[in-house]
């Protein structure tokens, strides 16, 4: 386009965005926090649904401390079941009918390390 007249002397080319040339859609976020939230409203269960609010909360600080800790031994974080059920006994709220992993001991495992998690933390 020619910027003294206005005359078009090529073929119009759109842009989306002047700050990003790029046509392709950018990657979304990973969010633990959003992901277990849809996961606790998935279940269907009355009391998870009344408590949702102290559920995420806890979660998010195990997920915190989590992140913060120098010498893990997990590679990933904790199994969302198991999270889940942590939460709900530690907020002392009934757990019966919900499920965990097969192998009790890396249920016990991951309940031990996220207990750690929450006596060591400041908050």
């Amino acid at each position: 386009m020619c910027t003294d007249c206005g005359l078009m002397l090529g073929e119009q080319q759109y842009i989306t965005s002047y700050n990003r040339v790029f046509s392709y859609r950018r990657q979304p976020v990973y969010s633990r926090q959003k992901r277990f939230y849809h996961f606790a409203q998935s279940t269907a269960e009355p009391l998870v649904f009344q408590n949702l609010e102290n559920i995420m909360l806890l979660f998010g600080r195990l997920e915190f401390f989590w992140s913060l800790k120098l010498n893990k031994s997990r590679k990933y974080f904790f199994n969302r079941f198991v999270t889940l059920v942590f939460i709900l006994e530690y907020l002392s709220i009934g757990t019966e009918g919900m499920r965990t992993l097969k192998d009790k001991e890396r249920v016990q495992l991951q309940k031990e390390s996220m207990a750690e998690i929450l006596k060591n933390s400041v908050l």
